[in-house]
């Protein structure tokens, strides 16, 4: 999630993705015009604002993925894989439910 927000160099087209997503066209268009005279934040800020990205998906993840697995007592099995990659650490997961 916080991935997308490391480079600040693509920032602003991540946002405007992200407000043509998730609202109607008319809105989206009038908030990406009004965002463009907006200074956008410092690589620094944006560093410490990822680990916030990461827990804020993870509380939306527990909310809307693992309430319902729980609720219905579905059993999930998780996967994650975090060898370096490249002198990097990505982190990969997946997810799978039994069926």
């Amino acid at each position: 999630m916080a991935g997308a927000l490391r480079n600040t160099a693509k920032l602003s087209s991540h946002i405007e993705a992200a407000l043509r997503l998730v609202l109607p066209s008319a809105v989206a268009a009038h908030l990406v015009q009004q965002a463009a005279s907006v200074p956008l934040p410092s690589p620094a800020t944006m560093t410490r604002m990822t680990f916030a990205a990461d827990v804020a998906y993870m509380h939306w993840a527990r909310r809307h993925i693992a309430a319902p697995v729980v609720a219905h007592s579905l059993p999930v099995f998780l996967l994650a894989d975090s060898s370096p990659q490249h002198g990097k650490e990505p982190v990969q997961g997946g997810r799978e439910h039994a069926r």
